[in-house]
């Protein structure tokens, strides 16, 4: 998160793993296009959606949880889901060409600034988020004013009449 805080996750399939090891032991066991070795797949396979069931409900929960603690009545935006946040530094803007996944900390070229991978990401989607909150309502982004035509419609401002 942009504050600093991470969230651990859970290994399902590690908890799972011995009773899906047994699982396996058992088909491999079968004799193949057998009654037996297709329930043996069919409870590995329940075993496995197990397994997927709670990841999903998990981050259902953990989204659940953020999203009431921080944008209850309040702005939401979404980002580029490709700009380059985790290779972009969040102090000074400085963009590292390549980054392998493998580093999760790295040290800013430009200003020195050590940062953490997935914590540097958070605080720039958050800045993105919060440009682009400001952008919407025309602070800096639109065209200077332009003089509205005579023909059109509103307010002529060459004249400083009303039309």
């Amino acid at each position: 998160m942009s504050d600093g805080a991470k969230i651990a996750a859970p290994r399902f399939l590690r908890q799972a793993e011995r009773k899906l090891k047994r699982l396996h032991r058992e088909l491999s066991r079968k004799q193949k296009s057998s009654a037996n070795r297709e329930k043996a797949r069919s409870k590995l396979a329940r075993q496995y959606a197990r397994v997927a069931d709670r990841r999903r409900d998990w981050h259902h929960q953990e989204s659940t949880r953020i999203i009431r603690e921080n944008r209850a009545g309040r702005d939401f935006a979404k980002v580029d889901r490709f700009a380059p946040t985790t290779m972009t530094c969040s102090c000074c803007g400085t963009r590292v060409k390549h980054m392998p996944l493998r580093i999760r900390e790295w040290d800013c070229p430009s200003c020195g600034m050590r940062h953490d991978r997935d914590v540097n990401a958070a605080r720039n989607i958050l800045a993105l988020g919060r440009r682009e909150r400001l952008n919407a309502c025309g602070g800096g982004v639109s065209p200077e004013c332009v003089p509205a035509v005579v023909d059109e419609a509103g307010t002529d401002r060459s004249e400083g009449i009303w039309t």
